[in-house]
C-alpha cells in the first residue's frame, strides 16, 4: 500500500466522502432547533435498539502503523480501495443505507510534541476534524461534540470524543451518523494518530463496547518495528526517539500519578478519586510492563539509548519511593 499524509481538516473530510459512498450523499438544509431535538432524541433510542457486537473476543489480525500496534477485530474488513500503510479503513458494515466503519490514521502535526502543543491541539483538532467532514459528498445539517476527556493510550497522551452529524440522507433511512475518536500523540516527535469508529443509526450491531477494546489493546512497536530509524539514530550517537518517547510519558505519568496518589491519600472518600487512581494503577502497570520490553533488550541498546534508559529509570524510581515513603509517614522520620 502507498503512503499518504493528510491535513487534519483532510482527515476528517476523507472519512466523509467514504461514508458517502455507502450511505449516500445528504441534502444540505439547516435543521430548526425543534428538527435538531427530534434527530437527537431519535439517536438516543436507536443507539438503545442496536445490540452490541461484542465480537472483538473472537480474534483479532494485528497491523503495525507507525509507533503503534493495533488489533483489529476480524469481523472488520480491510477495503484495500480506501486504504494505505498509513490511512487504513474497515468495514464491518456497509450497503444498503448503512455502514459501520474503523478508520486509523497516522497524522504528521508539522511540529515537535511536547506537553504543551499536545495540550493546545487536544483543544482544537476535535473542531478542525469537524470542519473537515462537511463535503459537496457528505453535508451535516448539525455537527456535536461531546464526551471529551483525557486518557492515555499504549502508555501516549491521548483525547477522546465524540461526534455526532445529522441530516437526510438520500437513498438511506439513516438520519444520524455517530463517530467514535480517539487521538494518540507521540511526544518528542511530530508523530499522532487517529483511531475512528463511524456507524450509522440503521446498522443491524453496535461497534461502540468493541471500539473500546480496540483502544484498550492498543500497544505500542517494539524497537526493533523501527530499525532504520534506530540505526541512524545509534550512528549519529542519539537517543532513539522511540525510546526517548516512551520514557519521557513514563517520567510524567509518574509525576501525574504521584500527585494523584497525594490527593487521594488527604481525601480517601471521594469516589471519583478512588475510581481515578484505580485507573492510574492500570496505567501504571502497563508502563512497567513496557519497560521491563526495554529493560530485556538492554544488552542490544546503544550506548546513548543505555545511559538514558538508566538515567531516566533511576530518576522514576526515585521519585516513586519517594512518594512512597512520604505515604507511608516515613519521609520525615
Amino acid at each position: 500500500m502507498k503512503r499518504r499524509v493528510l491535513g487534519i481538516a483532510a482527515i476528517g473530510l476523507s472519512a466523509a466522502i467514504i461514508l458517502a459512498g455507502c450511505i449516500g450523499s445528504s441534502k444540505k438544509k439547516t435543521a430548526s432547533s425543534p428538527a435538531k431535538k427530534a434527530a437527537a432524541e431519535e439517536t438516543e433510542s436507536k443507539k438503545t435498539e442496536q445490540k452490541e457486537r461484542n465480537g472483538y473476543d473472537e480474534g483479532t489480525t494485528d497491523y503495525t502503523v507507525g509507533d503503534l500496534i493495533i488489533h483489529v477485530p476480524n469481523y472488520f474488513s480491510l477495503s484495500n480501495d480506501n486504504s494505505t500503510d498509513d490511512d487504513m479503513t474497515w468495514y464491518a458494515e456497509s450497503g444498503n443505507g448503512s455502514v459501520a466503519m474503523l478508520k486509523f490514521q497516522k497524522w504528521d502535526s508539522g511540529s515537535v510534541l511536547d506537553e504543551s502543543t499536545i495540550n493546545q491541539l487536544k483543544g482544537t483538532v476535535p473542531s478542525q476534524i469537524v470542519s473537515g467532514m462537511n463535503s459537496d459528498n457528505l453535508h451535516f445539517d448539525t455537527t456535536d461534540i461531546a464526551d471529551k476527556k483525557d486518557l492515555t493510550v499504549a502508555g501516549y497522551p491521548s483525547v477522546s470524543f465524540d461526534i455526532t452529524g445529522t441530516s437526510n440522507f438520500e437513498n438511506s433511512d439513516a438520519k444520524t451518523i455517530y463517530f467514535k475518536n480517539v487521538i494518540i500523540f507521540i511526544p518528542g516527535s511530530s508523530n499522532a494518530y487517529i483511531a475512528s469508529l463511524g456507524q450509522s443509526d440503521n446498522t443491524k450491531y453496535s461497534y461502540i463496547g468493541d471500539f473500546d477494546k480496540f483502544i484498550d489493546n492498543i500497544t505500542a512497536a517494539q524497537p526493533s518495528n523501527n530499525s532504520s530509524s534506530d540505526s541512524a539514530a545509534a550512528a549519529s550517537g542519539q537517543v532513539t526517539p522511540e525510546l526517548k518517547s516512551f520514557l519521557d510519558s513514563y517520567e510524567a505519568f509518574v509525576d501525574q500519578y504521584v500527585e494523584l496518589a497525594k490527593k487521594y491519600q488527604a481525601n480517601p472518600s471521594d469516589l471519583n478519586l478512588l475510581s481515578e487512581y484505580s485507573d492510574y494503577l492500570t496505567k501504571l502497570s502497563d508502563f512497567e510492563k513496557q519497560a521491563n520490553a526495554y529493560d530485556q533488550s538492554e544488552s542490544t541498546m546503544s550506548t546513548a539509548d543505555y545511559n538514558y534508559y538508566i538515567d531516566s529509570m533511576a530518576r522514576i524510581q526515585k521519585k516513586l519511593l519517594a512518594a512512597s515513603s512520604e505515604l507511608s509517614g516515613t519521609g520525615n522520620q
